[in-house]
């Protein structure tokens, strides 16, 4: 063990073994410090970094950002790299912050977010790539300025040029790349990581419950029956009934291809997506690999009526008029809002409620199921 007395200048030592503890903000005297766990250093002694800087909510930001930077050298030292971490603390003083020359070049916000999608967009799905990170990236570039000093100024901007819901996305997104950003070494701070506390939406746009909105059985057989007697749109009908009667996602519906059919399952592994040249087919599910869904004799059936003679294992079963993939956007504001509009007692919800109306009944079902074989369970009130 390192033996450092109170006037000692030596380097505290590390530990060979995963050091524990986390690296918080603490006050001294009105004045913020960052405290060091005892665990981290060979003679088990807690340490401290005074910031020379007053407990007030603007600095609190300053010093989270300096904790956070001293909590990320300690886990990468934790991970394997023996030099990430400056046992001497040196390092993690204000006054005596190690940077290199690029680093005292302002970086502008869009060209952090290009390295940031960039770096996320390894392995990403499609869609969230060309819905999430496209739509951000032309956001940044209209905003009346890109420079990390003027946070508050693009927080306002987004207050004023964009809906609520939009705004605070937004700032969630750009909160992010910056805190990817300090994490990796491009800035200093993140100058958001408070900033986006404070776009919130209005009263009546925040979730306060979890109600799922659903069609009615008498609902979805009428949707059901207008697809199959429309003189334009009754082609789509087979893909209705399976989404109805499955409860599984459009994008899984379109991708089903006639080789993940068997006559006691059908296997979902694909999915169809909005990418950044159209329509493209992604392996895997939104939140899994895969999933087997067991079929019985009434969907068996309707799964070989619709089947036809000549399909191969990789034709779609449910393909657009010209065989191709079905296009949601274009269904889904042609063919879908038409039938609705012409049944005035239907709810007018999007496609993607064929799955909640699925589950919904079932669940319905399953109640009435457990209380018609456990009638001693209803009490009259």
């Amino acid at each position: 063990m390192v033996n450092l007395g109170a006037g000692s200048t030596s380097k505290a030592q590390p530990t060979k073994r995963a050091a524990k503890g986390f690296i918080t903000v603490g006050v001294n005297g009105g004045y913020l410090r960052l405290q060091f766990p005892r665990s981290i250093f060979e003679d088990s002694k807690q340490r401290y970094v005074s910031l020379k800087l007053k407990d007030t909510p603007d600095n609190r930001a300053i010093a989270d950002n300096k904790a956070r930077e001293a909590q990320n050298d300690l886990t990468r030292y934790q991970l394997g790299d023996l030099t990430a971490f400056d046992f001497s603390l040196e390092k993690y003083k204000l006054d005596k912050v190690i940077r290199s020359p690029v680093e005292s070049q302002e970086v502008l916000l869009g060209e952090l977010w290009k390295k940031y999608s960039d770096y996320k967009s390894v392995g990403a799905s499609p869609s969230t790539i060309a819905k999430d990170y496209q739509k951000t990236e032309r956001l940044i570039q209209k905003l009346p300025t890109q420079s990390l000093d003027d946070a508050v100024q693009i927080r306002d901007y987004l207050r004023s040029n964009c809906t609520p819901n939009a705004a605070k996305r937004y700032m969630t997104q750009i909160n992010a790349c910056c805190e990817w950003a300090f994490i990796s070494g491009l800035i200093s701070r993140n100058p958001f990581v408070l900033l986006k506390k404070t776009l919130t939406l209005p009263k009546g746009q925040r979730k306060t419950n979890d109600v799922v909105k659903h069609f009615t059985s008498e609902q979805r057989d009428q949707i059901l029956n207008a697809f199959k007697n429309h003189p334009y749109y009754k082609h789509y009908y087979n893909y209705v009934f399976f989404c109805f009667f499955t409860g599984c996602r459009p994008s899984e519906a379109i991708a089903l291809r006639w080789g993940n059919i068997s006559d006691t399952h059908i296997h979902f592994d694909t999915t169809v997506v909005e990418g950044l040249d159209g329509l493209t087919e992604k392996d895997g599910l939104k939140t899994q690999d895969a999933r087997d869904f067991p079929i019985n004799e009434s969907m068996r059936e309707f799964m070989k009526s619709i089947k036809p003679e000549n399909a191969k294992p990789d034709d779609l079963v449910f393909p657009s008029p010209t065989g191709k993939w079905i296009d949601t956007h274009n269904f889904n504001n042609r063919a879908w809002k038409n039938v609705l509009e012409s049944l005035p007692d239907v709810p007018k919800l999007a496609p993607y409620h064929t799955r909640h109306t699925f589950i919904t009944l079932c669940l319905d079902r399953e109640r009435v199921t457990f209380f018609e074989e456990n009638p001693c369970i209803l009490v009259k009130g």
